[in-house]
């Protein structure tokens, strides 16, 4: 269920992300604290030695101000894509809050602690909204949350690890019993989550739930 400023925060979400009509390059990087790419604001200048500093965001001077790495904003995992899409939504959002601080005599005024209290409070807030969102903004941005969550599901390592096997071994039946040989077989590789579609990842998750299962003190 969303809580009314979860939903409000969506809306602002959908609003944005329809706004993006060119295609996406997820090649590229992506951070909480700007929007767009990371990119180099001077290359000529880089040519020769001098350094051009972009100037700051909202959401990088409200870090500054309350004494925070800005980059511990950014989602980082193990599912690239994930982060790269969590990010690029977080962004814009966390932009507009940090504009709000700025012009807060309260926030500006305030003691270290207080900003910082504030500044952990606007990403808190928006990283739970931006969470919610990410199921129905695309197909992309679905997929690559139901594989973080599968990641971050699995927890024990050996639980995971036995998991992939036995979903291997379905998978190898499965395909004998569509005509495969084993000749074929037995070169096939065994799936990362990463790689898995959402029927894939289902199944995955299935298992794996039946080790934790398993795992359980009797």
């Amino acid at each position: 269920m969303f809580t009314l400023e979860a939903t409000r925060y969506l809306d602002n979400i959908l609003d944005i992300f329809r706004d993006v009509n060119e295609e996406n390059d997820f090649s590229k990087l992506r951070v909480s604290t700007r929007e767009g790419d990371l990119y180099d604001p001077n290359p000529l200048s880089s040519i020769f030695g001098v350094r051009v500093v972009p100037s700051k965001t909202a959401a990088e001077k409200v870090y500054t101000m309350a004494g925070l790495r800005g980059f511990k904003a950014n989602r980082r995992s193990q599912v690239a894509m994930y982060d790269r899409l969590f990010n690029e939504t977080l962004s814009p959002l966390l932009e507009r809050k940090a504009r709000v601080l700025l012009a807060d005599k309260d926030f500006i005024n305030g003691t270290n602690t207080y900003r910082r209290q504030e500044v952990n409070k606007i990403l808190k807030q928006t990283r739970a909204a931006v969470n919610e969102a990410m199921p129905v903004l695309s197909e992309d941005h679905r997929l690559n949350k139901q594989r973080y969550d599968t990641i971050n599901y699995s927890g024990n390592s050996e639980q995971y690890k036995n998991a992939k096997k036995t979903f291997h071994k379905i998978r190898l039946d499965a395909l004998r019993d569509e005509g495969a040989t084993e000749e074929e077989l037995k070169n096939l590789e065994m799936k990362d989550p990463l790689t898995m579609n959402p029927s894939e990842l289902n199944q995955f998750k299935a298992i794996l739930s039946l080790y934790k299962e398993a795992a359980k003190p009797k």
